[in-house]
This record gives structure tokens, sequence and C-alpha cells, in this order.
């Protein structure tokens, strides 16, 4: 908790507060326009829907790396690296300060979500009515409730892991390369082109919560499982292949 709020001082509160208050203000104009979008009466099952790839994907990635962008930059100057004693130990300091600002802005996500959904829905579940949002997607009522439990779990998990390696992605590329923003381009070009295939994404999007759902499900191998996996898998890759780079701080 301590580090985190070291973190938080590190870009100031004021512009803290300009980072979370772009995410929620584009969250609450995301959520109505999709809401009040494409026919039905949305319910709370809906918010967390429609969460993944039009506020966390189109808002959410973006705020985040610029926001880690400059904590990073703080961890990569010559006080603080001379602080650490060795390469690997500057390096180890970034992946958990990422870490640790993936978690907070996934709890943040997450109960922005809950927050605009109990105000913006009357209902809880209505997937079985013709009326419902999923029905007017599907063609049909869903017949078969998905369990309300692993929704929220597969949305935080893949808030988490959506988060984390687009970050790692974004401070690896930085790392090797000694360019920030090469890092922020690569990274928004990861999410861009993954989104692109919609259900049928490279990394991320194959397996997200999505509209696709309310056809397939959910699933525990492949909302929860699979991608804890894809994580895992990413995190190591990028952790291995800065070993391979010889990092100079004093020459850049």
């Amino acid at each position: 908790m301590k580090r985190l709020v070291d973190l938080l001082r590190v870009n100031e509160s004021r512009f803290t507060a300009i980072i979370l208050g772009a995410m929620t203000i584009a969250a609450v104009i995301n959520f109505n326009g999709q809401l009040g979008s494409g026919g039905g009466v949305p319910c709370l099952y809906d918010v967390y829907i429609i969460g993944i790839l039009h506020v966390v994907d189109t808002f959410g990635v973006p705020l985040l790396l610029f926001y880690t962008l400059f904590v990073e930059r703080h961890n990569q100057r010559i006080m603080q690296v001379v602080r650490e004693r060795t390469v690997n130990d500057v390096w180890k300091r970034c992946v958990i300060d990422l870490l640790i600002l993936c978690t907070f802005f996934t709890v943040y996500v997450f109960a922005l979500t809950t927050i605009v959904g109990l105000l913006r829905t009357n209902t809880f579940y209505n997937w079985g009515e013709q009326y419902s949002r999923c029905a007017k997607w599907l063609g049909k009522v869903c017949e078969e409730q998905p369990s309300f439990v692993m929704l929220l779990v597969a949305y935080v998990i893949e808030t988490f892991q959506c988060f984390l390696i687009t970050g790692v992605v974004m401070i690896g590329v930085w790392w090797c390369t000694n360019k920030e923003w090469a890092g922020y381009i690569s990274a928004i070009i990861l999410i861009t082109i993954d989104r692109s295939f919609e259900s049928h994404g490279l990394i991320l999007g194959s397996y997200q919560v999505s509209s696709y759902t309310y056809k397939v499900g959910l699933n525990l191998g492949v909302n929860i499982i699979y991608p804890l996996i894809v994580m895992v898998i990413i995190f190591v890759l990028v952790n291995v292949a800065v070993r391979f780079k010889k990092k100079e701080f004093l020459g850049t």
C-alpha cells in the first residue's frame, strides 16, 4: 500500500486526478452510448459484457500506459538507478511498479463499471426475456443463465491481463530501444491490431468477455484459465528478452 501511494505521488496528485477523471468521464460516456444503442433493455450483466472492449481496451489501456510511462521514466532516472545495486534490480523495480499500477487500475475500472451498472440499469439479469439486449443481439432468448461470479472473475482477470500485457510490452520495448514513446506506440499498435480481429483476436480478443458471450456463454477454461496462461507466457517472454539487452543508463 505504501508503494502504491509513493507511485501515485510520483506523478503528483493533480496528474493522477486528471487521468482518473478522464478515465471516468470517458467510461461513463461510452457506457451510456453503448447501453442505449442496439435495442433491448440492458441489465447488469450487459455492463460487464460492454466493459472490456469499449472501456478497458478503448480508454483504459491508453490512459494506464500514459500514466505508467511517467512512473517508469522516474525509475530510470540516474538518481534512482544509482540506488539499485544492479541493472536487473532496476528492471525488477520497473516490473513491480507496473504490477502495482495494473492492480490499482484494475480495481478502479471494476469499481467504476459496477457503479455505472447499478446506476444505469434496473435489472440484474434479463437475458431470458424477449425485450433484453441479449435477445435483440442473438435473435432469441438465452436459455441458461451464466454464472455471475464467473462473469465478475473473468472481467477482473481479463482487465488485469490486458493492462499487464500492454504494459510489459511497453516497458520491454522501451528498455531495449531506449525510446520511451516507441514502447508506448508499440503497445497501442498491439492492442489496436488485436482488437481489429474482434472475436478472433490474435492475443486478447479470442477469449475476452464480449457480445460473443451471448452466443457461447462463459467457460472456465476459455475465459479464466486461458487468459492467465497467455498473460504468464508473454510476461515471461518479455522478461527473458530484456536479459539480452545490455542496458547503459549513464549513456542514455
